[in-house]
This record gives C-alpha cells, structure tokens and sequence, in this order.
C-alpha cells in the first residue's frame, strides 16, 4: 500500500471503530481479500498503469456493475482522496445529492506548468524547473492529469496522442472540446515562495493557524482567484501535510531565521507557535541517523543495485 491507500484505510478503520457505517470504493485491485477488512469495499473496473507497478487506471463512470452497487446504498458523507477518477465521481455524486459545489480550483507553486495548461488548453514542460518550499509540487509532468483528459474526452486515441507528443516533443495541445470542459470546471493559479510565505505569516497572525507551506500555495491562489473575480464563495482548502514537515521554511515565514539544528528544530517551532509536533515527528528525537551517504544521480544505479544485494 501506497501512502494514499494507508491514508484512506486508517481513515475508514478510525471511522468504523467509531460506529459508523463506512465503504471504501476504489480501483480495482486484484488479490484484494475484502474479507479481511472490517469495512464494506466496492472495486470499480481498472487496468494496470504501464511502468508504474502496482498503480492502476480507474473507471468508475464506465463500470455498469459498479454503477449499480453504489446506487443500492445511501451515503451522507464523501471524502474523496483523489482529484481525478474517482474523486470526479465523488464529486458528480455529492452535487447528486444537493451539495452545493461550484469550481475547482487548482494552486500551483512555481513550477505552473499545469496553471498554464488550464489558461491555454497547451501542456509545455519545456521550461526551466523550481525547487520550492513546497517540493511536492515540483513537477513538470503531472501523471493524474492523463486521467482527467481520459474523463473529458472518453477517447483512449486522443489520450495516446497527447502522451506521445509529450514523450516526443515536450508539449501538446487540447481539442477544442476538451479544452471547454476543462475550463468549465477548472480555475487556476501559482504563486511564488515568497508569497507563500507571507500567507504563513500573516493566517498565523490574523486567524492563529499554522499552515504548512504547500497548503499555503492553495490560500495565496484561493486569495487571488477572489480578488480577480469578486467570486466569495465558501471554499474548502484541502490542506495536505504538517508545517513541521517544513519546520525551516515556516519558522523563516514567522521570522526566525536561525534554526536549531536536527530535529530540534521541531521543538524550536513548538516554542515558537505553540503547537505540538506530530508523535511521528516528534519521536525521532534523539534517534542515531540510520543513512548518511548522499549519491551523485550518476552512480544512482550503482547504489540501488548494491542497497539491494
């Protein structure tokens, strides 16, 4: 199990512990044994991803048996911990039953290669790339986007053409059609570190609420995306990790910039906010450093192939 699948699993063992009623819905794995799992599960058809053991395409809107299990229950509640596939069908779902969803906005540091996607209808990765404080956005090919485009266009073709030219020649360009469709779902923007991190600051200050740098990129774009369109909608922000993630870039944020060294940086950001680090986090004080040795990505193979023997 990848990190998302251990993220919706303890989220659905925590859930049932607490006596509610919980199904996960999910791509299709096979060798599943959903008997060993305390909560209810529904598979949706899925093919392997080529290259990318052991992730799998979904199609929940094209899965007729599927379609039918989930129309037999009655749920009051989505989460939906994938922007694509799945968490499309959550989403066409949840406006099913009356919730009032309106845009997808999506926030980019950067490296906007998919901001410039959304406003152009062109995906370019020609271009130079960013080590940010938010480094989980450091992409130039983003891998979800070719399910999205599947979704919109329903042609594998079109699909495969788009992904050949991005192999061949670093870029492609959307039909017409599917450019509309993205455009009518999506909203957009990036900013910079440094704006970034005067977001930091100033929700700290103002709302005393620490975000963690990648949660502020989607705050700072949120902020713009209303003061270019007066939209004042009640947003949700997912927010995706913990500022002590990034103990460094957020304390520079609060205007500390001299850091205790290791972990006790931690500690220096629990001084300093007031907040608890994670247990996770925090239980690595005092561990002896298990790896030290840094690799030159030239001798990478050498080093995976000698960690494994």
């Amino acid at each position: 199990m990848d990190g998302v699948s251990l993220t919706v699993s303890n989220l659905a063992r925590c859930l049932y512990q607490q006596g509610k009623e919980v199904a996960v819905i999910t791509p299709e794995m096979p060798g599943l044994d959903e008997a060993q799992l305390p909560y209810q599960v529904l598979q949706y058809r899925s093919i392997p991803v080529p290259g990318r053991r052991p992730y799998r395409y979904g199609f929940p809107l094209f899965d007729l048996k599927f379609q039918k299990q989930f129309a037999a229950h009655s749920y009051e509640v989505f989460h939906a911990h994938c922007p694509f596939s799945s968490g499309d069908y959550a989403l066409k779902m949840a406006k099913k039953m009356g919730v009032p969803i309106g845009r997808l906005i999506c926030a980019s540091n950067e490296n906007n290669v998919l901001t410039d996607f959304i406003r152009t209808g062109t995906y370019d990765r020609n271009r130079p790339f960013y080590q940010t404080a938010s480094p989980s956005m450091d992409i130039l090919i983003s891998s979800n986007l070719e399910r999205l485009l599947y979704l919109l266009s329903g042609s594998d073709e079109e699909v495969r053409g788009y992904m050949q030219a991005l192999a061949e020649t670093g870029r492609y360009t959307v039909s017409e059609r599917v450019f509309r469709a993205v455009q009518a779902e999506f909203s957009c923007g990036f900013c910079t570190d440094v704006q970034g991190a005067q977001t930091i600051g100033k929700t700290f200050r103002e709302k005393n609420y620490l975000l963690d740098t990648h949660t502020a990129v989607a705050c700072t774009v949120l902020e713009g995306y209303r003061a270019e369109t007066g939209d004042g909608t009640l947003t949700v922000v997912e927010s995706t990790a913990s500022p002590f993630k990034f103990c460094a870039s957020v304390l520079d944020a609060l205007g500390v910039t001299e850091h205790q060294p290791g972990t006790k940086v931690l500690g220096q950001l629990t001084a300093v906010t007031g907040r608890e680090a994670p247990l996770p986090l925090a239980s690595l004080a005092g561990k002896t450093p298990r790896f030290g040795e840094v690799a030159d990505k030239t001798a990478m193979q050498s080093v995976v192939t000698e960690f494994l023997q």
